[in-house]
């Protein structure tokens, strides 16, 4: 496909939304503004993207991105401000051979899913990251993940029953790394301070809808 955007209406996200289909294939550039609790693919289904997806919104109206199927190609994922990227089954949905870029407005990454801790072979989830920082985090819902190593750019945190790989590529050193522990969740930051409460940062609203680059995307995949 070429390039497409779908904007949303102020306040979408109290509104759970579905873009359903069995496959859907994106070599373009797809951005989603102020979509709300988005849902897109389908169980069991075929999501491919070589291209660029991007979403973002205002603190008002947070945009969740939220994949129902594993998503293959070696595209990009693009979360500008207010953007949550949440899965929901890191059994059943993969997302490894995607870059996740990550603007400098807050964001987040949310990973779900549940976990067998009697497994003698823990699942493994692998995600690429690109420009992970201090306005931004990642929360998992596993059982106390800690941090066991950062080696080549990449950093491991292990959990009762997964092991989760994170390549965040050069330019860190494993001091900027920390976990901070709520009752709901756990967060994974760097060179901040850890949130309160709530999942992203909030600052100065302001309309960076019209901001997105593809070339942005482009020079951030090695």
């Amino acid at each position: 496909m070429g390039n497409m955007s779908i904007r949303g209406t102020p306040y979408a996200s109290s509104k759970s939304q579905s873009l359903t289909f069995s496959s859907f294939s994106n070599a373009g550039f797809l951005q989603f503004v102020d979509t709300g609790y988005l849902q897109f693919g389908k169980e069991g289904g075929t999501i491919t993207n070589t291209g660029t997806i991007a979403a973002q919104s205002d603190q008002f109206n947070p945009v969740y991105l939220i994949p129902q199927s594993t998503m293959k190609g070696n595209g990009c994922l693009w979360l500008g401000s207010y953007c949550i990227f949440y899965i929901e089954n890191l059994d059943n949905i993969k997302v490894k051979d995607q870059t996740i870029v990550l603007s400098s407005e807050p964001n987040a990454i949310v990973l779900g899913g549940s976990t067998d801790p009697q497994s003698r072979k823990p699942s493994i989830t692998s995600l690429k990251i690109r420009n992970f920082n201090s306005e931004t985090s990642i929360w998992f819902h596993d059982n106390k993940p800690k941090i066991k190593s950062f080696v080549d750019g990449i950093l491991t945190v292990k959990t009762i029953g997964r092991t989760y790989m994170l390549d965040f590529g050069p330019g860190y050193t494993s001091d900027q790394f920390a976990i901070t522990y709520t009752p709901v969740s756990t967060q994974l930051w760097q060179n901040g301070t850890p949130l309160d409460a709530g999942v992203l940062r909030t600052k100065k609203s302001q309309d960076n809808t019209a901001g997105i680059s593809r070339m942005y995307c482009s020079s951030s995949l090695s």
